[in-house]
């Protein structure tokens, strides 16, 4: 009970971190999330939270250009769903300890360097329409994907997903891809 408890103390910790910058924090999955604004109460909003992360999904809203740090999410170990959908970051490089990580959402950010999810084996589902990515390399080595999204990309070359036996869905459209062969 001690160590659930130190860890529920650290994971409100990495709310209040996250809700300082801005960030809008929800429970959801792809087709529902549950927001949670400025004006609840401390305690209701503790719970939540926990429960948020106990839930080991993550929504974090487009409501605060000021938010660009991940850094507090680097502690997560065990987020298995991760949407940063319209959120004004760059640096991806907190994300890679997040090794349990299955559903991840980066659309609409401005994130280049993919690099930081090369060791992220577990992904299933990974979401990159509208961000300013060229370079597929290192997906490469995500043996597990099952559907990508590249929409409105800068991407002009999909070989380096060749060995991705699992890939069932992958979405191209409005890339600079021309070649499907």
């Amino acid at each position: 009970i001690a160590k659930e408890r130190e860890q529920s103390k650290r994971e409100v910790a990495i709310a209040k971190e996250l809700r300082k910058q801005g960030a809008q924090i929800g429970m959801g999955g792809i087709w529902h999330s549950v927001g949670m604004g400025p004006n609840e109460s401390q305690g209701w909003r503790a719970n939540f939270i926990r429960k948020v992360l106990g839930e080991r999904i993550l929504l974090i809203a487009r409501f605060n250009p000021d938010f660009k740090d991940l850094a507090p999410l680097a502690d997560l170990k065990n987020l298995q769903e991760l949407s940063l959908r319209e959120n004004p970051i760059r640096d991806l490089a907190p994300l890679a300890s997040l090794k349990t990580l299955r559903w991840l959402v980066l659309d609409g950010t401005l994130a280049n360097d993919l690099a930081p999810l090369a060791g992220l084996k577990n992904l299933t589902y990974l979401g990159l329409s509208g961000t300013p990515i060229r370079d597929l390399t290192p997906l490469a080595g995500l043996k597990n994907l099952k559907e990508l999204y590249l929409r409105g990309t800068h991407v002009s070359d999909f070989a380096p997903l060749a060995g991705l036996k699992n890939l069932q869905l992958l979405v191209l459209d409005g890339t600079q891809i021309s070649d499907l062969t």
